[in-house]
């Protein structure tokens, strides 16, 4: 056997424990939607994991970026090698001695508005790895209660799903006498914008809401210590009392649990999901339109489908 092909089949080894892990961690959260997490941080700082996080990061478009040390992906591999790197993250972690570095604020211009700049984080190499595993053990469980019309950030999911689901929700339902569709569900769609919403995340809300589903100190204490990590901007540091930065691999996942609050309050308000679960089967599937209101949410940036391996979860 080569070396090629072992590296090769430990890759492949690798990817179906990680896979194994989300499976586990989906189906688990689905089935007792009310239980929280306790002990996550053994898969957290596996091995398979942190390794699973690298390739991630080392084989993304951004890894020529560096972050406020000015390491790159290959300067890594150069310089100390990959294992050896891994090695010290994984160290770091056990010890409880890691702690993530400011990112370093880039603007970068806004699509179609001239003069206008989005604030970009960039993360460090070795937290971009640790903040990988994170989102990678997080995003199943929350994945599973995520409602179908968000798609924004979420694996598998794009803006043009989002648009053929409000397609879909347009087309005439109600048949008259003469078996023909005439009425249209909705007359209106209303598009909406949060301004700044990476940048104005509660993190005391933000927080709770990661705590309902996560009981294990050291992961909800490693998502603190991300959000409090601060931002360095020509050679400036800038406390981060709110938001997370855009361009850290678990910002998108924390605004998704940031922002389902918008479903579960339109549950609410609408009909409750839990009651409709053992009237389901007598009635009909029943979709998220009761009294003339639907909603889709579609957060800004989106049009790239997530590349973790969780779709075939679905």
């Amino acid at each position: 056997m080569t070396g090629k092909q072992s590296v090769d089949m430990d890759y492949q080894a690798d990817e179906a424990w990680v896979l194994d892990v989300q499976r586990r961690l989906y189906q688990q959260s689905k089935a007792n939607p009310d239980e929280t997490w306790r002990d996550l941080w053994g898969w957290l700082t596996d091995d398979r994991m942190i390794r699973h996080a690298w390739r991630r990061v080392s084989t993304n478009k951004g890894k020529r970026s560096a972050g406020v040390d000015g390491i790159t992906v290959d300067r890594i591999r150069q310089r100390k090698g990959e294992q050896k790197f891994l090695e010290g993250i994984r160290r770091e972690l056990r010890s409880g001695t890691y702690h993530p570095s400011p990112s370093r604020r880039k603007l970068i211009p806004k699509p179609g508005k001239p003069g206008q700049f989005r604030p970009l984080g960039i993360p460090t190499v070795k937290d971009r790895v640790v903040q990988g595993a994170v989102k990678a053990v997080l995003e199943p469980i929350f994945e599973a209660q995520f409602w179908p019309v968000s798609y924004g950030f979420r694996p598998g999911r794009s803006t043009h799903g989002a648009l053929e689901h409000i397609r879909q929700s347009l087309q005439p339902r109600k048949r008259d006498q003469d078996s023909r569709r005439h009425r249209m569900p909705y007359n209106w769609i209303i598009e909406g914008d949060i301004k700044g919403c990476f940048d104005n995340i509660n993190h005391h809300h933000l927080m709770d809401r990661l705590r309902t589903r996560v009981a294990d100190r050291r992961v909800v204490g490693l998502v603190g210590k991300f959000l409090k990590a601060g931002v360095l901007a020509e050679d400036q540091f800038l406390r981060t009392d709110n938001g997370t930065p855009q361009g850290g691999i678990i910002s998108p996942l924390l605004a998704n649990i940031a922002l389902s609050a918008i479903e579960e309050r339109y549950e609410r308000w609408t009909y409750h999901r839990s009651k409709l679960q053992t009237a389901a089967s007598a009635m009909g599937q029943r979709r998220h339109e009761e009294h003339g209101v639907g909603i889709t949410r579609l957060d800004a940036a989106c049009s790239s489908r997530s590349d973790m391996p969780m779709t075939s979860l679905f």
